[in-house]
């Protein structure tokens, strides 16, 4: 039978357009039958695997609504990826045509049987894959034992890229040979394997290395389940799933040939039905059923494809590019306005609902709960005591003695706990170690609270800044000798050193994440306390060992091999070695008045809500900690409601009688409870983290509400019912949830969202725009102003010895917020020789945003004095002047309110340039006199500004804009705005 590219040359051009036309379209409705069913494969696998992974058995409903949005997600997935399939075919014919073999292809997704490249091609496969699992793993082993051998990292990189080198190309003859061998297996297999014999046809070798793989990928996790959360394996499963459901296209293209009905009729049936469910299942699923939280929440806590397909719908419909959308419930209410949306601060009692909650912030009537009256301390407690402070890495409430665990983990703490306070229910204030530690030693939220220095290596935790001030600058102020005894590298340099007399990290100096340190901290600990007699001492000491890698200990109690036993032998190892500190300081003479209070950075997640490890999130099995108070002589008692262990920090100032009342620290003062018989049954606390998206939460006794800022999804758990946090009642508990939210609303605004320039890590990058005062070395600048007199150029600043033609000059324009709600606005500064012939030539600095896009003009406040650094190029052609050259200065406004393209220009007030409408003059400076050959330049001449009253200088030509009443006001009360 002849083919149709055969019949082409024999009919002419003509007919050979028209069979060549024909040939592309069964190409595209092979690539298109191939996308359909690559996605159709994902979907499913997909689907099976977050069935699998989901936290908790989720409900019929919600598996219902699950799959719908999953085709409806698989679908928008097609949209993009069915060009590009469609045209990777089309480019496939080509590339063969020119070969000449265009005739016998049958195209790239079409059935085709094995061929000398094809067998070539799946040799190579099965030897890249062998060869490189091989260089992976010893390339591991490599850096493992070399990290350990050489302690200089020049030395250790050095070799291990010698190394890695050798291994490289050992492993590249052996892969040759491998081919050999690969192309030798697949002759010997039967020959009506065809494209089913993985050594000569490529999809089928894929596929075998994806079965073959799979398993051992599992068993990797298995083994090392820390990096679960860094692999991405449901990615892989995808990407693995669509390749096999591409592969059985062209299996199916074999058989049938077609995939929709052969009758015409019957075709346009089968289009017209898949249209109309197309079109009501996306609208549906986009908008309704995509916004269940339920089925969010699986979707996007158990099925990253899905999740990354959800981001992709985001992008799509942001369209203000605020980084929220209307669509799956993501409640963005200002689609074309990026200054609304559930992110943004609401500005109090303006009428405007800028962060989506449907209500306008007023500050009279923002939900409130009862903080707990300000107690004294009985005066049988007011002494001077010395105060341990203990933090033990990792621990979770559920895995101790004390918290009615199935094992004896924590005997020693159990011993402790029965002459103690014990809060039942305390929740750390984040998640992970890096934000934790320094909210307990600050009573301040990590990311919105401490003053952080950004200038960090990779890798390294943010390091706190000296103006943030410390529990132990507290106590040294009240004559304490303080210490920190500490158990990590990260503590050799993260800025908690401040106000500690004996600062200790030897024990953690270096890098071991499988050293054990217990029985060192507590040596060390012994010894800095016997040291100081009679002197008061507060000593805060880490204990690192129950954190992962856990490692069992030979002589020990140990509970089996598993990841939880070893975690649980870890914990009773390290009680063992804390109780030995306990005993000491109870035999001390300095146990009679002695404070100790114990507690934990977070917990630790086997698996309860889908992950292992933690900082990834605020469950039960992360945020529930240990807080335990012993004060000599104090009632035993278990006290319940939820607290935190920012709460150390004002308890042991109220101890001690220290007054830190003007700190704004967030935690509150234990006393009511330790003291007075109180509990904490109507006390709110929150948590917080932003690893890997930023979740905040807020708990009391009976609820929890965790908020994903990020996607908008809210969970809400019962705790009275569900303590583990299994099932989220947002949709069955409303009033609840309402009331939560509110708590969490109240929290955010006063800490996320505060504008403190130091302490708030999004503000801080901003410090460098907002200053005090004009400074004197700037020229002052009158009757400029723009957008109906809001934003008031004030001066302008420059060194005029660097005016240089053919150099880069900074220039610095301040600004001064006569009224707020000025839109985005990108300003360009124009610097132009006033006479000459090169008057016409202008340098321009970048049209954009202040400070980057980072601290734009709506973010303005009232009387604010913002700085905008602007860098201009002079023109080399300006050292042609003769004599200094008069510059005059301009800037141009344009709005960049993306919500408004078609507003009309920024209305400006000054002079405006000859022959423009959209530059205004601020000012002038003289250029040095060229340098030739005199011996030294000339002494740098000041800059000027324009006279007051908005009318042009002497020798400016050009057009003088009225000024506004508003501009009057404002340049009356400049110099007295804060």
């Amino acid at each position: 039978m002849t083919s149709p590219l055969e019949s082409t040359s024999a009919q002419g051009d003509s007919s050979g357009a028209l069979s060549l036309r024909g040939t592309l379209w069964s190409d595209s409705k092979n690539a298109m039958v191939a996308t359909l069913l690559g996605l159709a494969a994902v979907a499913l696998i997909d689907f099976i695997a977050t069935v699998w992974v989901a936290p908790g058995p989720p409900q019929v409903a919600t598996l219902l609504r699950y799959v719908l949005l999953e085709l409806s997600l698989c679908a928008v997935l097609g949209i993009l990826a069915l060009p590009l399939m469609v045209s990777t075919s089309i480019v496939a014919r080509g590339f063969h045509l020119l070969l000449g073999k265009g005739q016998r292809w049958a195209g790239l997704f079409g059935p085709s049987a094995p061929s000398r490249s094809g067998r070539k091609l799946a040799s190579c496969l099965w030897a890249l894959c062998i060869s490189g699992s091989l260089y992976l793993g010893a390339s591991t082993l490599m850096s493992l034992k070399l990290g350990a051998m050489f302690k200089e990292p020049q030395l250790t990189a050095l070799v291990l890229a010698f190394a890695q080198l050798v291994v490289a190309l050992a492993l590249l003859g052996l892969a040759f040979l491998l081919s050999l061998g690969v192309q030798r297996l697949g002759r010997l297999l039967p020959a009506n394997a065809g494209p089913l014999n993985p050594f000569t046809s490529v999809p089928a070798a894929a596929i075998a290395l994806v079965l073959i793989g799979w398993p051992l990928v599992i068993l990797v996790l298995r083994a090392l389940p820390q990096l679960a959360p860094y692999v991405p394996w449901r990615h892989m499963l995808s990407l693995g799933s669509f390749a096999l459901g591409v592969w059985a296209s062209g299996q199916l293209l074999a058989r049938r040939g077609r995939l929709l009905p052969a009758s015409g009729r019957k075709q346009l049936i089968t289009v017209a039905v898949s249209v109309f469910l197309c079109a009501t299942l996306f609208p549906i699923t986009l908008i309704k059923l995509g916004a269940d939280q339920d089925t969010k929440a699986l979707a996007i806590s158990s099925s990253p494809t899905l999740a990354t397909a959800m981001n992709l719908v985001r992008r799509a419909n942001d369209f203000d590019g605020d980084g929220f959308g209307s669509l799956l419930g993501e409640n963005d209410c200002g689609a074309f306005n990026d200054k609304v949306h559930p992110l943004a601060r609401d500005i109090p009692d303006n009428g405007i609902d800028e962060n989506c909650d449907g209500r306008d912030f007023k500050l009279g009537r923002l939900p409130s709960y009862k903080s707990g009256e300000k107690m004294p301390i009985p005066e049988a407690y007011q002494q001077d005591w010395n105060v341990l402070l203990i933090t033990v890495d990792t621990v979770r409430y559920d895995h101790t003695s004390f918290g009615d665990y199935k094992r004896n983990t924590t005997p020693r703490l159990a011993e402790f706990v029965k002459r103690s306070a014990n809060f039942v229910f305390a929740n750390a204030p984040s998640a992970g170690t890096m934000a934790s530690i320094p909210a307990i030693l600050t009573s301040k939220f990590f990311h919105s609270g401490i003053a952080l220095k950004e200038d960090i290596p990779r890798g390294s935790p943010p390091k706190l800044k000296p103006s943030n001030t410390l529990i132990h600058e507290v106590f040294k102020k009240k004559g304490y000798r303080t210490g920190a005894i500490l158990s990590h590298e990260y503590f050799n340099d993260w800025g908690m050193d401040q106000g500690v007399d004996d600062y200790d990290n030897t024990v953690g100096k270096k890098r071991d994440p499988y050293g054990v340190t217990s029985p060192k901290l507590t040596d060390r600990s012994i010894a800095w306390i016997g040291k100081q007699g009679s002197k008061k001492w507060f000593l805060w000491t880490h204990y690192i060992d129950p954190h992962g890698r856990y490692v069992s200990h030979p002589g020990e109690t140990s509970y089996g091999e598993s990841e939880m036993d070893l975690y649980d032998g870890e914990l009773h190892f390290t009680d063992k070695h804390l109780g030995n500190l306990l005993d000491y300081v109870a035999r001390s003479p300095a146990g009679k008045n002695t404070i100790i209070a114990i507690t934990s950075d977070h917990g630790d997640a086997f698996g309860e809500h889908g992950y292992i490890n933690h900082a990834q999130d605020l469950h039960r099995e992360i945020l529930h900690v240990p807080l335990i108070f012993y004060v000599p002589n104090i009632e035993p008692r278990a006290i319940t409601g939820a607290v935190s262990p920012i709460d150390i920090f004002p308890t042991l100032a109220d101890l001690i009688g220290a007054d830190i009342s003007a700190l704004g620290v967030e935690g509150e003062s234990l006393v009511p409870q330790l003291f007075y018989g109180r509990d904490a049954e109507e006390r709110v606390v929150f948590s917080e983290t932003n690893f890997p998206k930023p979740l905040r939460a807020a708990v009391n006794s009976r609820y929890k509400l965790i908020l994903d800022l990020k996607n908008n999804v809210s969970r809400l758990w019962d705790l009275k019912k569900d303590p583990m946090e299994k099932k989220n009642v947002w949709t069955t508990d409303k009033t609840a949830y309402k009331e939560m939210r509110g708590y969490l609303n109240e929290w955010l605004e006063r800490v996320l969202y505060s504008r403190d320039a130091e302490s708030n890590q999004t503000i801080a990058k901003l410090a460098d725009h907002l200053v005090r005062d004009r400074p004197a070395s700037a020229t002052p600048v009158e009757g400029v102003a723009a957008d109906d007199g809001k934003i008031v150029v004030d001066s302008f600043e420059l060194d005029v010895a660097k005016a240089i033609a053919g150099k880069p000059l900074e220039i610095q324009v301040y600004y001064r917020v006569a009224k707020p709600g000025a839109p985005d606005m990108k300003i360009q500064l124009e610097a132009w020789v006033a006479e000459g012939p090169n008057r016409t030539r202008p340098a321009k600095s970048r049209l954009g945003l202040t400070g980057g896009g980072m601290f734009p003009s709506s973010r303005w406040h009232h009387g604010e004095l913002v700085r905008d650094r602007m860098k201009i190029s002079l023109p080399t052609a300006w050292k042609k002047e003769s004599g200094p050259a008069k510059v005059m200065l301009g800037l141009r406004f344009k709005d960049n309110t993306k919500s408004t393209p078609k507003k009309g220009p920024i209305s400006l007030e000054g002079p405006l340039r000859e022959g423009t409408s959209d530059l205004v003059m601020i000012g002038e400076f003289t250029m040095p006199e060229p340098v030739s050959d005199a011996p030294t330049p000339p002494k740098p001449l000041p800059g000027k500004g324009l006279p007051g009253k908005g009318l042009p200088g002497k020798g400016l030509p050009g057009k003088t804009v009225p000024r506004a009443p508003a501009l009057k006001r404002a340049l009356k009360t400049k110099k007295s705005a804060p």
